[in-house]
């Protein structure tokens, strides 16, 4: 190990372990690191899904799909063996430091899938894009500097900017704990969160200037040719002669489905099941679509920052579901 390993200072949360691994003396048997990188939405799930259960058959051709480390609960993607790059946590940070030594100790083509890359860093409250931007790509500085190898190749799937945000919306009101008021305020929390990930110009400039070689997959045209995101990802990354099965995975409930979660978070007892049956759903359905949809057009027509909690935001539609679902 280089003397001055443990002395440089660190751009993202001090990871000087992670730092020290990527600066081992000795030639790396990595000859290639294709990471996936996301974007959420774009059938990461599947990808993940049959990289895992083709483990072997890759191993044939030359591919090695990166195992994750003993303990981790999440044994088809990376998420989080990748975590420690941007966490504080000592345990993460350790965690993710045995990964990285895992895919160094490895040969040939070694393939990294975690679309919590392209989210990773959480945005700060109050932070503006450009220091968000900035720190992110420090963070990827940190990331290039533990792998030992020296070619990578970046794997981006990205759709319509309007449908990812939309699709992006639902999962994060299937997961979100913190309840929301009313559905407003909830699009708002998101936005202000998340609303940053639809600059995929930034987001793609970044990742080149730090790793060079970038493929970008438009996800729409992958669907409207027929194909499936697996595919896809195979032709991208040179995977040859796997059979490929199509699936999809990780679908989304119907936004009546989500709203009655958030309503039932929020109010407890106190809400009204009754507004989700028969005809009244599918009507909640189509009324809730066509209000997130403008909304979040809205936001790609002006993307500055919105704080719910200090701006009030009305919205038409909040206030009839506030007065109907509570006795």
């Amino acid at each position: 190990m280089r003397a001055d390993a443990l002395c440089r200072p660190c751009h993202g949360y001090g990871l000087l372990l992670l730092r020290a691994i990527g600066q081992l003396e000795g030639v790396s048997k990595v000859e290639k690191l294709i990471i996936h990188a996301g974007s959420q939405k774009t059938g990461t799930t599947s990808i993940q899904s049959f990289l895992h259960e083709s483990r072997t058959a890759l191993q044939g051709i030359g591919f090695t799909y990166a195992e994750t480390c003993f303990g981790d609960p999440n044994i088809t993607s990376h998420y989080n063996s990748i975590r420690g790059f941007f966490s504080k946590s000592p345990e993460e940070m350790d965690h993710t430091a045995k990964f990285v030594e895992k895919v160094n100790s490895s040969s040939g083509t070694v393939i990294i899938s975690a679309e919590s890359l392209f989210s990773f860093p959480a945005k700060h409250i109050f932070e503006d894009n450009t220091g968000y931007w900035i720190r992110k790509k420090m963070m990827l500085e940190e990331i290039r500097s533990a792998f030992q190898t020296r070619d990578f190749e970046i794997i981006f799937f990205l759709r319509d900017k309007q449908r990812f945000l939309v699709s992006l919306f639902r999962q994060y009101l299937r997961v979100v704990q913190r309840p929301s008021p009313t559905l407003a305020a909830a699009l708002d929390a998101f936005l202000n969160s998340e609303g940053h990930l639809e600059n995929y110009e930034t987001q793609i400039r970044i990742w080149r200037e730090v790793f060079g070689n970038v493929t970008i997959v438009d996800y729409d045209d992958a669907a409207r040719m027929g194909g499936s995101s697996i595919e896809a990802f195979c032709n991208a990354a040179g995977i040859k002669g796997i059979p490929i099965t199509d699936r999809r995975e990780n679908a989304s409930p119907d936004w009546a489905s989500l709203e009655e979660r958030r309503l039932l978070q929020f109010f407890g007892a106190k809400a009204n099941p009754g507004i989700f049956k028969d005809a009244r759903r599918e009507l909640l359905n189509l009324e809730i679509e066509k209000e997130v949809n403008a909304r979040i057009a809205a936001h790609l027509n002006d993307p500055e920052p919105y704080f719910s909690e200090f701006t009030p935001y009305e919205w038409r539609s909040a206030k009839g579901d506030v007065e109907e679902v509570v006795n």
